[in-house]
């Protein structure tokens, strides 16, 4: 238990070093603390679940500003009432594709550029929610997400069919 609460300090002191310097001036130690506390980080969020599906998890806590545990909200708490793996990886690819869709003219986007797609998209999807008079919530979201391209088309109509979503996150050139 001491050691978890450790490696959790640790990876916080990195997080806040990362925030002031970029990677490339980190040292070869520096990097490896690093990937290791990012490496504890995701096996205590869920080992066994994909990239996608945590990305998924990590949009929705930010939406909603939770802190609950990817596995109590899947599989619930002690193993009842929880949203449903099967129906969650659904979710997740089907959030993905949408992300693909609305980017295939931009190629594919970066890390930071697909993290702000999935918040924009889900978000579209809220306030359709919202207009829907139905309560956004984390299991409202995602029984509602085969609904998602159609959100985001009420707010950037021809958007995604056009593969320019990306481009509403882009920062215009400075003129000067």
């Amino acid at each position: 238990m001491k050691r978890n609460l450790l490696q959790a300090k640790r990876l916080e002191r990195m997080i806040a070093y990362m925030n002031t310097l970029s990677l490339t001036k980190m040292s070869d130690a520096e990097l490896d603390e690093l990937s290791s506390g990012i490496a504890y980080a995701r096996s205590q969020r869920g080992a066994d679940y994909s990239r996608a599906e945590l990305d998924l998890w990590d949009t929705i806590q930010t939406i909603f500003n939770r802190k609950q545990s990817i596995d109590h909200f899947v599989r619930g708490a002690d193993g009842g009432n929880g949203f449903g793996v099967a129906t969650f990886r659904t979710c997740a690819q089907t959030l993905e594709a949408v992300i693909n869709k609305a980017c295939k003219q931009t190629g594919r986007p970066d890390r930071a550029m697909r993290v702000a797609m999935r918040i924009l998209v889900m978000r579209c999807l809220s306030n359709w929610l919202k207009i829907s008079n139905v309560p956004p919530s984390p299991r409202s979201l995602l029984a509602n997400i085969e609904k998602l391209e159609y959100a985001v088309d009420q707010e950037y109509p021809g958007y995604i069919e056009a593969g320019i979503l990306s481009f509403v996150l882009t920062p215009l050139p400075q003129t000067g």
